[in-house]
Order: structure tokens, then C-alpha cells, then sequence
């Protein structure tokens, strides 16, 4: 495939689940998106723990190699070039196959938003980094109502769930808080 002659500049949206990265996303024109979500391994792929749970806040249930070698080709292909990423289902928590991301025209942006947007390889990747930072009930009332509409989730599993998210911000993705270029006040409900 033919590349660019320049690299399309890369904007990073990293923050906590529930955080406003995909609404921040939606107002962007001229862009092109990759999800971190979509590099999930999947329960087929990690091991629960002691009490049967899988944890999807760890970096290390992310394929992010993966991911960034889909940002450096969207970031040089021709326009109209394509690349194929996972597919991935949150309802069920497995990839169920490919989609197709279309190389935007010369001038737009790449966009990679997720949680572990902020992580190496994704971080060194980024020519802008924006962090969402919304209070932790906000962050609680934003997943229950996507949860339990989009993913078919019910109330007391979410809540059970959310040590863990909290957990895993603190601990892996709060702290990559001090790369952001810009950090935005999310506590209203969006």
C-alpha cells in the first residue's frame, strides 16, 4: 500500500471508564477512530480470578501492540486505503470478528480513545493528549446507564464490578493523568 508523505497527527482521549472519551470523540470532525475497547483479548484469552471474575482494567487484558500498529497505518496510508481491527463485543466480552477502518483524506486526525489510551506503545504514538476526569459517582451513574442499555448488564453486576473499575484507574490509568496536554472536568452527566 502507498503511504503518505507526512504522518496524519494522532490525538489521544484517555480516562476512566465511564469518563466521556467516546462522547468527547463524537464532537470531532474530519477524523478517523480506534478504540481501544476493540483490542480486547477477550475471556477466551485471561484467566479469571479466585472468584471466577475476569478483569478488563489491566492493561494486560488489552492487545495494544496490536492497536498501535493499527494507529501507525492509519496515520500514513493514502486516503481511501483501508485496515482491518477486531471487532469486539462488550455484551459478551469476546472479539466476534474484524471491521473495517477506511484511511481518512491527507488532512484529517486519528483519534484513539480507551482507557489505556495513555499506555506505551499508544502513548509515544500520540502528537496530543487529551485526559477526561470525571468525579467517581458520575463515573458509577455513567456506567450503569450505559451498561445496563448497551451491554445488557443488570444493576447488581455492575456494582460489583466497580471496585475493580476504580480499582484499575487508580492503579493503571490515573497515573498516565501527568502526560495529558489538556485534562477535562467531566463531572457533569453527558
Amino acid at each position: 500500500m502507498k503511504k503518505l508523505a507526512k504522518r496524519r497527527r494522532i490525538v489521544s482521549i484517555c480516562g476512566p471508564s465511564g469518563g466521556g472519551k467516546s462522547f468527547l470523540v463524537r464532537k470531532f470532525t474530519n477524523c478517523v477512530t480506534v478504540s481501544t475497547d476493540d483490542f480486547y483479548l477477550g475471556k477466551s484469552q485471561l484467566r479469571p480470578d479466585a472468584n471466577g471474575a475476569y478483569n478488563f482494567d489491566t492493561p494486560e487484558a488489552v492487545n495494544l501492540e496490536a492497536c498501535a500498529e493499527a494507529l501507525r497505518s492509519l496515520a500514513t496510508l493514502i486516503p481511501g486505503s483501508h485496515i482491518m481491527v477486531p471487532d469486539y463485543d462488550m455484551r459478551i466480552s469476546e472479539p466476534v470478528g474484524s471491521k473495517v477502518i477506511i484511511a481518512p483524506d491527507e488532512t484529517a486526525i486519528v483519534v484513539v480513545e480507551g482507557i489505556f489510551a495513555f499506555h506505551p506503545p499508544l502513548l509515544d504514538l500520540a502528537d496530543f493528549r487529551i485526559f477526561v476526569e470525571p468525579p467517581p459517582e458520575v463515573i458509577l451513574a455513567r456506567r450503569y446507564k450505559r451498561d445496563t442499555e448497551e451491554r445488557g448488564r443488570t444493576p447488581l453486576s455492575i456494582l460489583q464490578q466497580y471496585p475493580s473499575v476504580i480499582q484499575g484507574y487508580e492503579q493503571y490509568i490515573k497515573p498516565g493523568k501527568k502526560f495529558a496536554d489538556i485534562i477535562i472536568d467531566f463531572g457533569i452527566l453527558i
